[in-house]
């Protein structure tokens, strides 16, 4: 199991460096040694985000899905946000809004109850992405505003630059 989490570790580097071919390899490699329900969420988060680095949207909703293991939000409450930001995402890049808000709105509404600021500025983007979509801009800049909000206490570099990403496409449109 320790074997598999460093794999999964190292694959996590090759999806950063966006070197996604190596990362699926490694995740790969990690997932087929993982047997805690808790290890198998994140690998398939991560190969979920790696396949759609590569456009397979198919494959990472697949991956999406099957990081969907954890019941109950009150058993791993961070697991199971990420999980549902997971599935959120491959459903917009599939271009399903609907399946997509869902998922979103579940996030925020998991990581607002336990408190978890690592997710939810991801999912706040997410959602307002999804309004912008709808030609809803004011409701794309609240969401973006509150997910660089979060962004900023949290210390979340990466979320802080989706947030304004959000909001420049907002604010432009």
């Amino acid at each position: 199991d320790q074997i598999g989490w460093a794999e999964k570790e190292i694959g996590i580097l090759f999806k950063q460096l966006a070197q996604y071919r190596d990362a699926i390899t490694w995740l790969k490699k990690g997932a087929a040694k993982i047997t805690r329900i808790r290890a198998v969420n994140p690998v398939a988060c991560h190969m979920s985000e790696t396949y759609s680095g590569l456009g397979m949207r198919d494959s990472a909703l697949f991956y999406a899905q099957r990081s969907n293991v954890i019941p109950s939000a009150v058993i791993d409450p961070y697991g199971y946000a990420r999980s549902q930001l997971t599935i959120g995402k491959a459903y917009a890049a599939k271009g399903e809004r609907e399946m997509a808000e869902l998922f979103f709105k579940k996030t925020i509404a998991v990581c607002d109850s336990f408190d978890i600021g690592l997710v939810l500025p991801a999912a706040l983007v997410g959602l307002g992405r999804e309004r912008l979509k709808m030609k809803d801009a004011s409701g794309a800049i609240a969401l973006g505003t509150l997910a660089l909000d979060v962004a900023k206490r949290t210390a979340n570099l990466p979320a802080s630059l989706e947030a304004t990403d959000l909001l420049e496409k907002a604010y432009h449109a």
